[in-house]
């Protein structure tokens, strides 16, 4: 059975080298965890908008589309990551809110959409609630009936698919790719679905839209914070290690 050691103000360790001699406690070296901002900007996003602001403009942490508040968004509210410096996010009224920017991100290949959502016990619309979508593009990612969705054009044809369904509760991560294959939709980290092989160029938008699909339907109804676009498929373990770095986890 191993000793019990016991170092300077009671501290106690079945090891003795957590003690230097003569008894002082020998402190472990902390592991720092990168911040939740820190991670997504490490997979090279082609937009990052933190919706944390309380001005009119949602800043682009990418430093490429800035974007614009309009109608009923009250900013600065609790958002999903608050293990991040930054944790206010954007709350959209369902109606006349949402983020537009001045173009698109020539997402022509391999995409990824990403965002956190809540819905504070509100059931879920029938239709849609969009997370983001690309104008004129039909891309995009929302909540269709209370389940995380994906929906692109491809090679001229809209491709669609449903993953899990999304709690009402609580703040969630929702995330959709498509590898030039195959769509995926995640939800907390976690593959709910996989489409059948696809091929072909996407059809590009126009504008980056947060919280509406064209500016005049489908509005969010709730909390929208980080949302990310990508140019490339992010991987499996990419999508968990986001949604672990907004609980602060790192492995």
């Amino acid at each position: 059975m191993p000793q019990t050691y016991v170092g300077e103000l009671g501290r106690t360790a079945s090891d003795p080298a957590h003690f230097l001699p003569g008894g002082a406690w020998l402190q472990p070296v902390p592991r720092l965890v990168p911040s939740y901002k820190q991670t997504i900007l490490s997979s090279s996003p082609v937009a990052f908008w933190r919706l944390g602001e309380t001005e009119t403009l949602a800043l682009d942490s990418a430093g490429v589309s800035t974007g614009t508040y309009v109608g009923g968004v009250t900013q600065g509210v609790l958002g999903a990551v608050l293990t991040d410096p930054d944790s206010s996010a954007a709350l959209f009224n369902g109606s006349t809110g949402y983020v537009t920017t001045a173009s698109g991100l020539g997402l022509a290949g391999s995409l990824s959409f990403e965002g956190w959502v809540g819905h504070a016990g509100v059931a879920w619309s029938a239709s849609h609630e969009m997370i983001t979508s690309q104008l004129s593009a039909t891309a995009y990612l929302s909540v269709l009936n209370g389940n995380a969705f994906i929906s692109l054009v491809i090679a001229g044809t809209q491709r669609t698919l449903a993953g899990a369904a999304v709690p009402t509760t609580g703040f969630h991560h929702v995330v959709g790719t498509w590898d030039g294959t195959n769509q995926r939709v995640y939800l907390d980290g976690v593959l709910g679905a996989t489409s059948a092989n696809f091929a072909g160029a996407l059809t590009t938008g126009t504008s980056s839209l947060i919280g509406t699909f064209d500016k005049a339907s489908l509005f969010f109804n709730g909390v929208i914070d980080d949302v990310a676009a990508y140019n490339y498929a992010l991987s499996s373990t990419q999508v968990a290690s986001h949604y672990n770095a907004a609980l602060g986890k790192v492995f």
